[in-house]
């Protein structure tokens, strides 16, 4: 018998029991079945030195997920009999004939037709793995890994069969990031079969794969300490998007919310927005923590969150004797009102503006009245100037207390619809509670505008709202407008 005719891989596609069934019905004595068994071993062994040594470049990691056959055979040197045609053999090769079996030659057949790249999906540069072992929890691969994947991706021929029907089983999902452009491709345990999506709410498309596919995947090492946590969010609309916001930085401590204790509120929303977290203040009574400092958040500190997620700061306003209700002082002369804020211990900062009260009356004011303040905080008061002034519009904002300062130099551009005039007003170091006045001159009405807010030092810019300019009264109307939003953006 020549050795070359032994076809041992089809015994890696046989289980326990038919194996037991051909022994029993080979017809091969006992020492020929000894005889046998020793000859195959030797020609099996001499094949696995020759099939490693011609494909280490070409996988790693092949041989740990060889099957191990051998101890299938140890009372079966019957079965290669049958490969040699005795007994029941001719049937069970028969049956096995074409079986896939890509890693025990070292090549899958797929992979073998294609010299050259079919792969239709754009660039593989950055690749995240979700794996029935670890989800929801995924793992970023390595460079190394990227290249190996694309390789083996590249030398498919992405068939799309005919009927193609979604089995049941478990899936590998691997998110290809496409400099910013992402996909998803679903990898079938069950048949290897790959489904692409560009949505994950889209239908896909089915292509035949390969095993030689869903081998290289299980040799990716799965290390507690590179899960990305919590990244398939099934309240996320797309995940084929949403992986991509948790930003991957080596370490799952990374994603933790990190200690803010004691901390002034705007190191802490400072702090957040650098770990790639959103965040909102909630302002709470508190007897042991100062005015302006985190009390607590909310997750708390050390829970692992991916970015875009949000975290609640609860920021003290002092004891109950320093949180404050704010007074309304609209119509009051502004010396009255400014004693009055006094008493309450709020900073009070007075500005003019064209109004057709009389002249040092409060016709505005920043909190509003009835709003909760901390003592100590900063209070605008905006009073009439006595009039208008044909020509000139007087435009304003009062900076957020929740902003915090925007340290560095900021300007104000308004942006005039038609004529595609602008107007700049430098406005320097903002300061929470305080107001920004900007004096614009010009002519006609009716005339719209866009206002943004840009922070030179960041280089950041974004709209505070849209406004319609009467110049010739001295007015102007707010059509819509975001202060607190804008100032959010340019941080």
């Amino acid at each position: 018998m020549n050795d070359k005719e032994l076809g041992l891989d089809v015994f890696e596609m046989a289980d326990d029991e038919e194996i037991k069934r051909i022994a029993a019905d080979c017809p091969a004595s006992p020492e020929e079945k000894e005889r046998m068994f020793k000859l195959s071993q030797k020609i099996y062994n001499e094949r696995t030195n020759e099939s490693n040594e011609a494909h280490a470049d070409e996988v790693s990691g092949v041989e740990q997920y060889k099957k191990p056959i051998w101890h299938k055979i140890v009372s079966a040197a019957a079965a290669l009999a049958l490969v040699a045609g005795l007994g029941t053999g001719g049937y069970f090769l028969a049956r096995n004939k074409g079986a896939d079996n890509h890693f025990a030659s070292g090549e899958d057949s797929q992979v073998q037709e294609a010299a050259e790249s079919n792969y239709p999906f754009g660039e593989i540069d950055r690749v995240r793995m979700i794996s029935p072992a670890i989800a929801p929890a995924a793992i970023e691969f390595e460079p190394g890994q990227v290249s190996e994947l694309t390789s083996w991706l590249d030398k498919l021929s992405w068939e799309e069969p005919e009927n193609a029907e979604m089995p049941d089983g478990e899936y590998i999902m691997l998110y290809i990031y496409n400099n910013g452009d992402p996909y998803m491709l679903s990898v079938s345990l069950m048949d290897n079969s790959i489904r692409y999506y560009k949505s994950s709410n889209d239908e896909p498309k089915v292509y035949s794969g390969s095993e030689v596919i869903s081998r290289f995947l299980n040799t990716i090492e799965l290390e507690p300490d590179i899960y990305l946590y919590d990244i398939a969010d099934i309240s996320e609309d797309d995940t084929v998007s949403a992986v991509w916001k948790y930003v991957h930085m080596g370490s799952k401590d990374g994603f933790s919310v990190p200690d803010l204790y004691y901390k002034k509120a705007d190191l802490a929303k400072q702090e957040l927005r650098e770990l790639g977290f959103e965040y909102k203040v909630v302002k709470i009574e508190s007897t042991e923590v100062q005015p302006d400092y985190v009390v607590k958040t909310e997750p708390k500190a050390g829970t692992e969150l991916r970015k875009g997620n949000t975290v609640t700061l609860y920021v003290s306003m002092g004891s109950e004797g320093e949180n404050v209700t704010v007074d309304d002082y609209i119509g009051k002369m502004a010396e009255d009102a400014s004693v009055m804020a006094g008493y309450k211990n709020f900073k009070v900062y007075t500005y003019e503006i064209p109004s057709n009260e009389p002249q040092g009356t409060v016709v505005e004011q920043y909190p509003k009245a009835g709003a909760k303040a901390v003592s100590g905080e900063n209070l605008t008061l905006f009073t009439s100037k006595g009039g208008f002034t044909a020509g000139e519009i007087t435009y304003k904002f009062v900076v957020p207390h929740d902003t915090g300062f925007v340290n560095g130099s900021s300007t104000v551009e308004f942006v005039f619809e038609g004529n595609g005039n602008t107007s700049n007003e430098m406005i320097g170091i903002l300061d929470p509670g305080t107001a920004i006045i900007c004096n614009l001159k010009g002519e006609g009405s009716g005339i719209k505008a866009i206002a943004y807010i840009s922070e030179l030092n960041t280089n950041k810019r974004a709209e505070l709202g849209h406004y319609i300019f009467d110049f010739d009264n001295g007015t102007y109307t707010i059509e819509e407008e975001d202060i607190e939003g804008a100032f959010e953006a340019i941080k």
